[in-house]
């Protein structure tokens, strides 16, 4: 499951299912949601628009009070944002890490793309 399909799914949890429910949501929460006041996966709530991991952390954190080992510990793994409660995609993982390239690129230019000069009158 995506991101975007997990913010979606825990949208209809939040509203017991109800899709009608889910589109007239304001998101506004009494003392949680953003500095505004409205919750984290307002936005996206549709199905719409590409979520931050990072924003189902931030939402996670919130559900924890702020507690990031109990985050880590999280005893619901039936909720649909759980898989990315980390802050990271477990899909990606190993992915968009370059530390290996830089590694490579220490030694030498092997390997390192290099435009070629354009020739003049071309």
């Amino acid at each position: 499951m995506t991101p975007l399909k997990a913010i979606r799914q825990f949208c209809l949890r939040c509203t017991n299912g109800d899709r009608s429910e889910v589109r007239k949501c304001t998101g506004v929460m009494i003392g949680q949601g953003d500095e505004n006041g409205i919750c984290f996966f307002h936005p996206y709530r549709l199905g719409r628009g590409r979520p931050s991991v990072k924003t189902i952390r931030r939402s996670c954190l919130e559900c924890m009070g702020e507690n990031r080992e109990f985050v880590r510990e999280c005893w619901d793994p039936d909720c649909p944002v759980w898989p990315y409660r980390m802050g990271r995609n477990p899909r990606r993982a190993g992915q968009g890490n370059i530390d290996h390239i830089r590694k490579d690129m220490k030694g030498g230019s092997a390997g390192v793309f290099s435009p070629q000069k354009r020739r003049s009158g071309r």
